[in-house]
């Protein structure tokens, strides 16, 4: 889930990035996002930063290959403060992915009925 980008909380020199940014691309570019990821070898709960963007935490929700359909269910709003030590900017898009390229593996998925409740909704 990829998160609206909160100057409030960043740097002179972060905040400066931005602008640039949205000069170049004509839009605001994400701030922040939350990757679930079923891993080769990191357990369920496992966390870390990408090791590319420091701004994307990732979330390992299992390891090792998946023989039937799955349901996941995560709180998006936790887990963000719980990884970032602050509370979730607003959610921009979702963004969905399958690839091996750390790997150079070969990989296949299917996705279906995602669901974003509010937490009024489950508290029910």
């Amino acid at each position: 889930m990829a998160f609206a980008f909160a100057p409030e909380r960043a740097s002179l020199w972060e905040r400066a990035r931005r602008r640039l940014g949205t000069v170049l691309y004509g839009e605001d570019l994400p701030g922040s996002a939350l990757n679930y990821v079923w891993t080769r070898g990191e357990p369920a709960g496992a966390t870390w930063r990408n090791p590319f963007v420091s701004s994307s935490a990732m979330l390992s929700l299992g390891e090792g290959a998946l023989e039937a359909w799955r349901v996941e269910e995560v709180d998006l709003l936790a887990d963000y403060a719980r990884l970032f030590g602050a509370e979730a900017p607003a959610p921009l898009f979702l963004a969905l992915m399958t690839d091996t390229d750390g790997t150079c593996g070969e990989a296949r998925a299917s996705y279906a009925d995602f669901r974003l409740l509010s937490r009024e909704v489950g508290a029910e």
